[in-house]
């Protein structure tokens, strides 16, 4: 067994592993790795946006797979399993016949169907369902737990993903369904014993050791800080709208930062549609955070736009920034129903504070006061349309 530490690609960040078959005896040397895929595809991004990319089981030598792996300052440790002579002429026999071209594709699933998964169900397979019983204790950590301290280093794909996964991920898992990750099936396999008492992993050693900082053992908190920008961003509106009723530069800064808003928003909400509508990634449908992001934000912009030329349109906008606040404190009391148990406090944290102050700051919103034009003369002077006798 092959455990290869996270890489630097977001694809890599999780980890990996294969199984190595060696009989100096007969001269076979095979790294059967489930893994694989074709980043050169030209539908790589459709298929992948789509959930239907597809994976193979390929076969290398032991040689040319850990140069690439430590060429890649990747962690490489091997696992020697301890298996009767059966075992693993039927765990060979398994791993050739996955090999085979009519059965080596499989539809990839971040969760339930990966390279660590297969591995784990080939080794359950040739035990006799001994890992899968031994295994069903509670995870230690959920799938978004996991998916969010491993990606920590990686700002932007950490918020992406935190975002874009719906609850599924956030549901109570067992030990058995946290082997998704290559190096919890390998703490796993270190402490199985087999039926008659035997360790399962006979012998385990590092043969590789990449010169990166260790992974964290929990999520990072992102919370307080999102919180902190919701409130920055909601204040400056609040300001822009204050500043704006003597400066038309005010007024102009804060529509520019609502319209951006409602873009964002806006466009999050479509992924999100899009992802629960129409693909096949199961772990983004009915995403809460539609109520936070809706894809009819993007009518802010267009709202915004119509109103400089039609004032009547001011009070379209304002009833959309209203929606919006609407919208995220529903799904803030969404919380206390049973089923709405998605982990999304972090945004609940950026978008409450920002769209309700967003929605203040544009119900002070008016027009450009009109100046009415100064008459010459003295102050008492009358007026044009009064008679002098008056």
């Amino acid at each position: 067994m092959l455990t290869f530490g996270p890489g630097d690609h977001p694809f890599s960040k999780f980890g990996h592993n294969a199984v190595l078959v060696l009989d100096h005896l007969r001269g076979i040397d095979r790294v059967y790795n489930f893994g694989t895929f074709s980043a050169n595809s030209p539908t790589l991004l459709l298929d992948f946006m789509q959930g239907k990319l597809m994976y193979w089981v390929s076969v290398s030598r032991q040689a040319s797979t850990l140069t690439a792996y430590a060429r890649d300052n990747r962690d490489i440790e091997a696992q020697r399993l301890n298996l009767t002579p059966s075992e693993a002429k039927a765990l060979v026999e398994a791993l050739r016949v996955n090999a085979l071209p009519e059965n080596r594709f499989y539809q990839y699933d971040y969760y339930l169907d990966n390279c660590s998964t297969k591995v784990r169900d080939v080794l359950d397979q040739i035990l006799g369902g001994q890992l899968q019983q031994a295994k069903q204790t509670p995870a230690l950590l959920s799938w978004r737990e996991h998916t969010s301290r491993l990606t920590a280093s990686s700002l932007w794909v950490n918020l992406g993903l935190n975002v874009a996964l719906a609850g599924e991920v956030d549901r109570p898992r067992s030990r058995w369904e946290e082997m998704f990750l290559p190096s919890v099936l390998r703490d796993e396999l270190s402490q199985l014993n087999k039926r008659d008492g035997t360790p399962l992993v006979v012998e385990q050693r590092s043969w590789y050791r990449a010169k990166r900082p260790p992974l964290p053992s929990a999520p990072p908190r992102w919370s307080p800080w999102l919180l902190l920008a919701g409130v920055a961003l909601g204040a400056s509106a609040l300001g822009l709208a204050r500043l704006g009723t003597r400066h038309a530069s005010a007024r102009g800064a804060l529509l520019v930062l609502a319209a951006l808003l409602g873009t964002l928003a806006g466009v999050l909400g479509c992924i999100f549609a899009l992802f629960w509508f129409a693909t096949n990634h199961s772990i983004a449908h009915a995403n809460e955070n539609l109520l936070l992001f809706p894809p009819w934000a993007l009518a802010m912009p267009v709202a915004i736009a119509v109103a400089q030329v039609r004032q009547s349109w001011i009070t379209v906008v304002k009833r959309l920034s209203r929606l919006l606040a609407l919208g995220s404190a529903i799904a803030l009391l969404l919380k206390v129903l049973p089923g709405f148990d998605q982990d999304n406090w972090m945004f609940l944290a950026f978008c409450v504070p920002l769209w309700g102050m967003l929605a203040l700051a544009l119900d002070r919103w008016s027009p450009a006061p009109v100046r009415e034009p100064k008459l010459d003369g003295p102050p008492n002077a009358p007026s044009l349309t009064q008679s002098p006798l008056a």
